[in-house]
């Protein structure tokens, strides 16, 4: 015992040291996501995921929700969302906020949707067999048509052609997004026909005579 009445007793010290491979970190979680694409074609879809990690200054986070604006359905709890789909074309927000007992953070993206080109191969036509026609493509973006033997040019609004027998022509266009679009004309070749004269006996001069004319099947006389 000391001077002021104080015991100095040493306890024995049975534990030399301590391991907790499984920590509790009273640290708040760090939002994070990863998107496939930032840009995609109306009619394709997104697809997300919650990356939010823990690390040296950020927890683990216990929960999540997503936020959807515009798309059905427009929120989820999941990791990996269902792929997220919009009906039109526009710019959407994308929230996830993940959160633990200790705090809750928020990231968020922008997507963007693009609409298709334009595109307009014509309207159906027909034409005699060895008749030329000019296919007459509009379009917005770059137009192509696709290959075909008998198109002057490929990647042109304009071609022209002479099918030997009934075709349809796809016209395509791309815009710079990579979105794209097709049309089809349908060109009916039609059979020119064959017109005979049935022969008649000999008559006199001065006698009248009715002409039969024969047309194949298919075909009219005009006149």
């Amino acid at each position: 015992m000391d001077l002021k009445g104080y015991s100095a007793v040493t306890l024995p010290n049975l534990v030399d040291s301590w391991y907790d491979p499984n920590p509790i970190r009273c640290l708040p979680p760090l939002a994070k996501l990863s998107i496939s694409d930032s840009v995609l074609c109306l009619g394709r879809c997104f697809q997300l995921q919650d990356t939010s990690r823990p690390s040296a200054e950020f927890g683990p986070p216990s929960g999540r929700i997503w936020h959807f604006p515009g798309a059905t359905p427009d929120t989820s709890t999941l990791p990996i969302p269902p792929p997220l789909c919009y009906d039109s074309a526009g710019t959407y927000s994308v929230e996830l906020i993940v959160f633990n007992d200790f705090g809750s953070d928020t990231a968020r993206a922008t997507l963007r949707v693009v609409a298709p080109p334009t595109v307009n191969a014509g309207r159906d036509t027909s034409i005699c067999l060895g008749d030329t026609l000019q296919l007459l493509g509009t379009g917005t973006g770059q137009l192509s048509w696709a290959f075909t033997n008998d198109l002057s040019c490929l990647n042109c609004p304009n071609p022209i052609t002479v099918p030997r027998q009934s075709a349809s022509y796809i016209l395509t266009a791309r815009n710079a997004t990579g979105c794209i679009a097709h049309d089809t004309i349908t060109v009916t070749v039609a059979d020119s026909g064959s017109l005979r004269i049935e022969p008649v006996d000999s008559i006199c001069v001065g006698e009248s005579l009715t002409l039969r004319g024969v047309i194949s099947a298919g075909s009219r006389l005009l006149g």
